[in-house]
């Protein structure tokens, strides 16, 4: 059915002036022959029946109209992905599937088909070429010392703009890279993320590089760059080499940069790793593990100090949740579940499952240990400060939890639902805890 059609059905049921009875005839036949539902069994008569024809009522054939227009938009929304994508009648899978935030307990399926022949999308610059000067920025360094592009000039320069949105170890290899060739060139670390997950990356790597904090993304704005995170190559006189998205391994951005010290042709960047999909072309919670296999042992910077493992609860059945920690006050980040659901439930089952959280930064330093504080919640943490722990097992979404059963073994991965109403996903790992009696106190924000 045509937008002006629509629109003209609309109108006339909302003004009390009279409405054609042809037009109401028309509409309604191409309503039901572009449904495809006059073929149907249950709905082969629809255009018989007498209600819905010319000598009965207008409003109520118009009303009728109204309630199958509504049906055929519900029905198309189940046909087209979020934002209008094609979904169960595609011909060809949507290369951008959207997630469901409720997912379920889930079996990661080895064999589902991966994206054909991915590519790295090509990032550009709409305010400058290749070989025309970059123009003069200044921002701010993290410890609050002002930053001038214009003094990078003299020798070439690599700028890392990157944010923790994109999980894996770029932006530990770019650290490790700057710290070794700081002598040669100028690589700058520019995060466009949180001050939190900014101070907690830099403390963690020792970093002793150039750190802009840029959460505005202000000079992804000022440079008209086209996507993040993106490593942008200066010569030395300033103007541009080129653009890549951040796909880089170690090797690959060796040899970028070496090409660029001696002014060479840059080369192309790594593709990005194939991501498998399902028949409707939907992501899956994870890419790398597999229920009824051990996961890869992650160890990251624990909360007040230290390490954590996520095998320093072997021999105990083991939920492990990464999220995103809200601020101290309990105000989140997003709009996804806050995990105190599952720590009451962990608590009440008294001592039966080992809960681990892994923190996805933090909005502010110190926020992630305020929150649980404030909660009463002894929980150990481990901090993902460039997402390099996510990347390993393979994790799509945030938050994502992981059950390990006493062996070590995935037991199931759960989405946000899991999280909201963690019960029957314990229940996986600690059958009998669902019968524990509760405890006298549950985790309280003060």
């Amino acid at each position: 059915m045509a937008d002006d059609q629509l629109e003209v059905l609309l109108s006339r049921l909302e003004r009390p002036a009279r409405p054609d009875p042809a037009f109401a005839d028309a509409l309604f036949e191409q309503l039901i022959s572009e449904s495809g539902l006059r073929g149907r069994k249950r709905f082969g008569r629809f255009g018989a029946w007498p209600w819905l024809r010319s000598d009965h009522a207008t409003v109520a054939r118009l009303a009728w109209l109204a309630v199958i227009a509504a049906l055929l938009i519900a029905f198309s929304a189940l046909l087209l992905g979020p934002g209008g994508r094609p979904s169960l009648l595609s011909i060809v899978p949507s290369r951008s599937p959207s997630p469901s935030p409720a997912a379920s307990v889930v079996v990661p399926s080895p064999t589902a088909p991966a994206t054909d022949a991915p590519t790295a999308p090509p990032i550009e610059s709409g305010v400058m070429g290749i070989g025309d000067l970059a123009p003069d920025w200044s921002g701010r360094l993290l410890d609050g010392e002002t930053f001038l592009t214009e003094e990078l000039r003299g020798r070439p320069a690599a700028l890392f703009l990157w944010c923790l949105c994109i999980a894996g170890p770029q932006a530990r290899v770019f650290l490790e890279a700057a710290s070794a060739r700081s002598d040669a060139m100028s690589l700058v670390f520019v995060s466009m993320d949180m001050e939190g997950t900014t101070r907690g990356l830099v403390d963690w790597l020792d970093v002793s590089t150039p750190v802009v904090h840029d959460p505005d993304m202000a000079l992804l704005s000022a440079w008209g760059i086209s996507g993040w995170p993106a490593l942008v190559l200066l010569r030395a006189d300033g103007t541009l080499s080129g653009i890549q998205p951040a796909t880089f391994g170690k090797a690959t951005l060796d040899a970028i940069l070496d090409a660029l010290a001696a002014g060479d042709l840059i080369p192309e960047p790594d593709p990005p790793e194939p991501v498998p999909t399902d028949d409707q072309g939907n992501l899956p919670l994870t890419t790398v593990l597999e229920v009824g296999q051990v996961p890869p042992e992650l160890v990251g910077p624990a909360l007040g100090g230290g390490e954590q493992s996520t095998i320093d609860a072997a021999g105990r059945p083991s939920a492990v949740l990464f999220w995103r920690p809200p601020r101290a006050d309990g105000s989140p980040q997003d709009d996804s579940p806050l995990p105190e659901a599952l720590i009451a439930e962990v608590e009440r089952r008294s001592g039966g499952i080992e809960l681990q959280l892994v923190a996805e930064g933090e909005p502010a330093p110190g926020d992630a240990g305020g929150y649980l504080e404030r909660l009463g919640a002894d929980v150990p943490v481990i901090f993902d400060w460039a997402g390099e722990l996510q990347d390993r097992w393979g994790l799509v979404f945030t938050p994502t939890l992981v059950l390990l059963d006493a062996d070590g073994r995935v037991a199931g991965i759960v989405g946000s639902e899991g999280i909201a109403d963690p019960a029957a996903a314990l229940d996986l790992i600690d059958p009998g805890g669902a019968t524990s009696p509760a405890p006298s106190a549950s985790p309280q924000g003060s």
